[in-house]
């Protein structure tokens, strides 16, 4: 499951990319479908990984917060990136989701060298 986000993620960041630069909309189509495929088949194999590394008892509370989380950036997202391109232009957002991007990474590394990577689970044993 590790390889499909990482792959669907990679293609995805590529193809993203592949539609921003696409000089007219029409162009622009089929970067942005394979973009929402990749990212689907991403999405599907992180559930299932929440669901691996989590207990039974566990899982409804952990997907809540996850729940939770994407709804807060979802909903502040749009007015904090407007906010950063008047502060900084158009491309501080981009900028602050690299650098963000950089610290999850950093996160997620430390993590699995401390070997907490499956905190969730490890709770109930």
């Amino acid at each position: 499951m590790q390889r499909v986000v990482a792959i669907g993620l990679f293609v995805f960041a590529l193809t993203v990319a592949g539609w921003g630069i696409a000089p007219t909309w029409q162009w622009g189509l089929a970067p942005l479908l394979l973009a929402f495929f990749f990212s689907e088949g991403a999405f599907i194999a992180v559930l299932a990984m929440q669901a691996q590394i989590t207990t039974r008892e566990s899982r409804a509370s952990v997907m809540g917060v996850i729940t939770t989380v994407s709804g807060v950036i979802a909903g502040l997202g749009p007015a904090l990136a407007a906010g950063l391109i008047q502060w900084g232009g158009n491309a501080a957002p981009f900028i602050a989701c690299g650098a963000m991007s950089l610290l999850a990474i950093g996160a997620a590394r430390r993590m699995e060298a401390s070997g907490r990577a499956g905190v969730v689970g490890a709770e109930s044993q």
